[in-house]
């Protein structure tokens, strides 16, 4: 259980790390 909320923050992480890459 614990793992997928980890999973899920990473994933989130990723996610908005690109888009703000995309971004600018």
């Amino acid at each position: 259980m614990h793992n997928n909320i980890i999973t899920m923050f990473g994933y989130k992480g990723y996610a908005i790390q690109i888009m703000q890459h995309h971004h600018q």
